[in-house]
């Protein structure tokens, strides 16, 4: 089942068995909690055996000093982060952030955030989180909920509520798929607990800071956040992060939904450009374009004098690290690059093994960003990328193979210069050709102006 017919009858599903409103817990919508998860979860179940396996780069198994001393470490990090908890101080706005990437400097950045920080930091005072595990005078999310998520659990009466509630999904997807995902349970509880515990800690963290508006780049699915928020009357503002499309269920909704307390969605998003205003549907949240200085380009086309680039994703390695190596292997006299996932990042090392017999591959991580492997690049690879537009925008062809969610893209299968591909040899067929001519000049970043989101700071005084 592709993903466009799966989202069309999940959506028929949620509405009609009344998911949205059927059961709460404690005033808390339980779908609207966990239905990314499940969402993705069951698509998953539906498409095996064809979905793809997880990396085969794993952990090197660690000795029991080496676990003793990550233990240590993780305590004290924990111990730091809630002293600073305890003495964090009040700012203008709250700001969680997600620097997955690195700048010229080598500088951990959040670049879907980085333009509203130097904003804010104009009109105001900004109080950082953030959710990676950097070692900085920041306030870490994650080093607060690994102690926290083994303090609070769930009671019997949760648990309770909990079961019936997977009963009631269990029945729907049977109903609608004639199948139903063994994860429900899992899930719903995991979910569950992590919301309780994010909950709890965001609530403290906004009571101390007590900001006018609070910021997050959109990692996972902050509900947490959002509750804690909702709950002191704090406005919570997204920066976008990404691809967002009505394949993506944290940005799809059914369009007959109302608002209410059955939903747990930002006030506002901050939207790369116009293009984006078409590619969701939120209820309730207002778009604000505002654009982004790092994705976006107003420089010449690329040269395509250089590689064509595998655009990798973690866990989908599993079909373009193959695919890479076969269109390499068949095309020796062409140069291609491998850029791979941030979630790959640790794994460099060794998906450049995989490759170490083939002279015409380069294995690229942080050492080189996005922009600068486009400025050249002959071609653009992918199944599910941001970087399809990037490249786009830069005039370069997309191919996009046709393996698992490839079609939350389908937003782009008009243009002429993107192409759908099944396998190795239809691939290598269709690289380095000439660019089609195509009639539309629309944008997919524009230049970061603040203007939209300096109307909504005025407003929200």
């Amino acid at each position: 089942m592709e993903i466009d017919v799966f989202k069309d009858r999940f959506f028929e599903m949620e509405m009609e068995a009344d998911l949205f409103f059927c059961c709460s817990l404690r005033q808390r919508s339980l779908w609207d909690i966990a239905r990314f998860d499940l969402f993705l979860s069951l698509f998953d179940h539906l498409i095996q055996p064809q979905a793809v396996p997880l990396s085969s780069h794993a952990a090197a198994p660690s000795s029991l000093s080496q676990k003793l001393l990550k233990f240590a470490d993780k305590i004290r990090g924990s111990i730091v982060n809630f002293v600073r908890l305890a003495t964090l101080g009040r700012g203008d706005f709250l700001l969680f952030s997600h620097r997955r990437f690195l700048d010229e400097a080598g500088t951990p950045v959040d670049f879907s955030s980085a333009d509203t920080e130097r904003f804010l930091r104009s009109q105001g005072s900004v109080t950082r989180v953030e959710s990676k595990l950097i070692r900085d005078q920041t306030l870490n999310f994650t080093s607060l909920f690994s102690i926290a998520s083994r303090i609070w659990r769930l009671s019997s009466y949760e648990r309770k509520q909990l079961e019936a509630f997977a009963s009631r999904v269990e029945n729907a997807q049977l109903g609608f798929f004639g199948t139903s995902d063994p994860a429900i349970r899992r899930l719903l509880f995991a979910e569950y607990h992590k919301f309780k515990v994010e909950s709890r800690l965001w609530y403290a963290i906004l009571k101390r800071a007590r900001p006018r508006l609070a910021f997050m780049t959109q990692n996972g699915i902050q509900k947490g956040l959002l509750h804690a928020a909702r709950a002191l009357s704090i406005p919570v503002v997204e920066c976008q992060h990404g691809v967002i499309n009505l394949m993506h269920p944290a940005y799809s909704y059914p369009a007959q939904l109302l608002t209410g307390d059955h939903l747990l969605l930002p006030d506002v998003i901050l939207l790369f450009s116009k293009y984006w205003e078409r590619q969701c549907c939120l209820p309730g949240t207002e778009k604000v374009v505002v654009g982004n200085s790092h994705f976006h380009y107003a420089g010449p086309p690329s040269s395509r004098e250089g590689p064509a680039i595998f655009i990798d994703a973690d866990p989908l390695h599993g079909y373009l690290g193959p695919l890479a190596r076969d269109v390499a292997s068949a095309l020796p006299e062409r140069r291609f690059v491998l850029k791979i996932h941030p979630a790959q990042f640790p794994h460099q090392p060794e998906i450049a093994e995989d490759f170490a017999g083939l002279a015409n591959v380069e294995v690229v991580g942080p050492e080189k960003n996005m922009a600068e492997l486009l400025c050249t690049a002959s071609d653009a690879i992918i199944i599910q990328s941001t970087a399809s537009y990037e490249a786009l925008d830069r005039t370069v062809p997309v191919h996009v193979f046709a393996r698992d969610g490839y079609r939350s893209h389908k937003d782009l299968f008009a243009n002429p210069n993107v192409h759908v591909f099944g396998g190795a040899e239809e691939l290598q067929t269709a690289l380095f050709k000439p660019l089609q001519p195509t009639e539309s000049n629309e944008k997919f970043f524009q230049v970061f102006t603040p203007a939209g989101l300096s109307r909504y700071l005025s407003n929200s005084r």
